[in-house]
């Protein structure tokens, strides 16, 4: 289950590209350019920043990079 958590409500969220540095996500929703959200995927979590909105979907830019293998361990699930 991916989903990303908008104005404190939760959303489902179709991971459309994943990596260290951030996300592209399809929710249907489109939040403020520049508000801090967090993404959960797969039992992870991050905090992340939206630094792009268009068509439903959202770019996300991680607070905090996350190591290529751990993205790796992620995604094989």
């Amino acid at each position: 289950l991916t989903e990303v958590t908008i104005d404190d409500v939760a959303l489902r969220a179709h991971v459309l590209d994943l990596s260290s540095l951030g996300s592209l996500l399809h929710t249907g929703s489109e939040p403020a350019f520049g508000s801090d959200e967090r993404l959960r995927l797969n039992g992870n979590e991050w905090s992340a920043r939206v630094v792009w909105v268009g068509g439903g979907r959202l770019g996300l830019e991680f607070m905090s990079s996350i190591p290529s293998d751990r993205i790796e361990a992620i995604v094989s699930l």
